[in-house]
């Protein structure tokens, strides 16, 4: 039916009407017929008018289009291969390819970040006696630190650094040497006389006090051996 509309070096639209409906009415096939053999101001005039004409017509109503330049592009079976190819998914790259390879062929191809397994909800420990001494005293504010530990060879939490306001007591000789290697000294004080060890004196060591006074700016010296300064005559 539209072969025999079409002619051989003028180009033209078609719209074709379908049997099915959607809420504007019924659906269209557009169809633009360019042959390569048409005069070069007459495609540039029809291809300048193709997205008018789709607009006044109405953009919701066309369902498919087609472009041809050869009447097999235009005919059924040329309609056909546009549909399939319509249908056909989108070609890959060589890198998207060996990806969809490596997901056939993966074992764990069902395991991924959605996944949902289940898994054990948490380990309880019991607590020693000596922890929850150490625990009651924090309590009671008879030390101000304490710190506990997994013992995982007897599955058991102990304590490990006990802190009162006269030191620190550490149960385990392993825990006492670590500790004293993660010791970091930021001021050291030296003194002859216990005497010496006031407030005062701590407080001007750990806080120094600073110079509030500005210092006036001094100029620099120029360099030497320049000689004394020479007269010169202004030019007339």
């Amino acid at each position: 039916m539209v072969l025999p509309l079409l002619e051989e070096k003028m180009p033209c639209y078609i719209l074709y009407r379908y049997d099915t409906k959607n809420n504007m009415g019924y659906e269209w096939l557009f169809i633009t017929w360019s042959p390569d053999f048409a005069q070069v101001r007459d495609k540039m005039l029809y291809a300048a008018t193709r997205a008018t004409l789709k607009s006044e017509f109405g953009g919701g109503q066309i369902k498919e289009e087609l472009f041809g330049t050869v009447q097999g592009d235009v005919s059924y079976r040329g309609y056909q291969k546009h549909m399939q190819a319509q249908q056909a998914p989108a070609p890959l790259t060589m890198a998207e390819e060996e990806l969809q390879i490596i997901k056939k062929t993966e074992v764990n191809a069902h395991i991924h970040i959605d996944s949902r397994a289940q898994t054990l909800q948490g380990v309880a420990f019991p607590v020693s006696d000596e922890a929850q001494e150490a625990m009651y005293r924090f309590r009671d504010n008879q030390c101000t630190y304490i710190q506990l530990c997994l013992d995982l060879t007897g599955e058991m939490i102990r304590p490990v650094i006990i802190s009162s306001g006269s030191g620190i007591h550490m149960k385990e000789t392993s825990q006492r040497v670590q500790f004293s290697s993660t010791l970091c000294l930021a001021t050291s004080l030296e003194i002859d006389d216990p005497s010496e060890l006031t407030e005062e004196f701590v407080y001007d060591e750990v806080h120094p006090k600073k110079n509030v006074a500005k210092q006036a700016f001094a100029r620099p010296k120029g360099p030497g051996g320049r000689g004394p300064k020479r007269m010169t005559k202004p030019k007339e």
